[in-house]
């Protein structure tokens, strides 16, 4: 397996979600990695350009974006690399 790093941003829409009610997103980015068939090895909150980084495993690079595909698509996030 090799190991993938994607960073992002949260959009505006999951900013204000995530202040009205305050969670933690790792178990979610945990259960979207292992459903695209990944590891999950950690997810960080950052400061500067990204908001976010994440690091896993995965088998391929099909696998792996099928995962942040996934995660973009739900409008939490943007400006992904």
């Amino acid at each position: 397996m090799s190991i993938f790093i994607t960073q992002g941003r949260y959009t505006q829409q999951s900013i204000n979600g995530q202040v009205a009610k305050p969670e933690n997103r790792e178990n979610e980015v945990r259960a979207l990695v292992e459903r695209s068939g990944g590891k999950f090895l950690g997810y960080y909150l950052t400061f500067g350009e990204y908001d976010w980084m994440l690091i896993y495993e995965n088998s391929d690079e099909i696998s792996a974006m099928a995962g942040i595909i996934i995660g973009a698509a739900s409008g939490a996030a943007t400006g992904m690399k």
